[in-house]
């Protein structure tokens, strides 16, 4: 969904605090 990748970083932290809605992850990033 997201035009351009989100920075290892970015998803490193987003995972973390999404482990359980990888959904958001896709949505936010």
């Amino acid at each position: 969904m997201a035009d351009l990748p989100a920075p290892p970083i970015k998803i490193s932290i987003i995972a973390q605090d999404n482990t359980e809605a990888p959904i958001k992850v896709a949505v936010m990033g």
